[in-house]
């Protein structure tokens, strides 16, 4: 079963699509069809996400830790302390960001990737 994000695949069908006359040997119309609606939707979604990732890539690269979050525990105080500074700044350019709302606000500060987690909640998650 697969539980990995999707979008990109999204993403791809729908290229697929808005160039089937590049890809199609003939005539046949492309089987697959998608609204301006769900192509705005998706474009959004894979925006996000991709400036989610490099987000996170640039915390992973200048805090120093692995794919599951761990640092050594040499470096731990420093990048924890390190990913707060990061955290409290991200915080203040959300308050400063007109398109903010609260909602997103309130998402990013309960959801920092470094802050410490319930090992048992993220345990139902798996």
């Amino acid at each position: 079963m697969w539980e990995g994000e999707t979008i990109k695949l999204l993403y791809a069908l729908i290229d697929l699509v808005l160039g089937w006359e590049h890809f199609a040997m003939d005539s046949t119309p492309c089987p697959v069809v998608f609204t301006e609606e769900e192509i705005a939707m998706a474009e959004k979604l894979y925006q996000d996400l991709e400036n989610a990732e490099r987000g996170e890539r640039w915390l992973r690269e200048n805090v120093g830790y692995g794919k599951e979050t761990w640092v050594l525990t040499t470096h731990y105080e420093a990048a924890k302390a390190f990913s707060q500074e990061v955290k409290q700044r991200t915080l203040k350019a959300c308050v400063e960001d007109e398109e903010m709302t609260k909602e997103k606000y309130t998402v990013i500060k309960v959801n920092w990737p470094l802050d410490n987690m319930d090992e048992e909640e993220l345990e139902e998650y798996k």
